[in-house]
């Protein structure tokens, strides 16, 4: 699958350092937010504004995109990142069965 030019700068502004303060921030949040948090909830926490709630804008988002890349990589950490049920967001699973998992 080939990656897009848009695509190709996101991952270098991350790797540039912007993913590790990211990374810490949305774990933060989840943390501060047990029930969980929509998308939209994490860019405005991260970035500063609310995008609409439509799936075409969010398809399209470079910071829900960044966002969703940092997630990645702290479950690649094992940290215990679910999607929620019923809205589509995230949150820290520290149940036992994560745990055990």
């Amino acid at each position: 699958m080939s990656r897009t030019a848009q695509f190709e700068k996101l991952l270098e502004e991350l790797a540039a350092g912007e993913l590790d303060v990211l990374e810490r921030g949305l774990l933060e949040d989840l943390k501060s937010h047990p029930e969980g948090m929509t998308r939209q909830e994490m860019v405005l926490s991260r970035w500063g504004y609310l995008p609409s709630g439509n799936s075409g804008e969010m398809a399209g988002n470079q910071h829900d995109r960044k966002n969703r890349i940092a997630l990645g990589a702290l479950r690649e950490r094992m940290i215990p990142i679910v999607s929620t049920a019923g809205k589509a967001g995230y949150r820290l699973d520290m149940s036992e069965a994560a745990i055990e998992e």
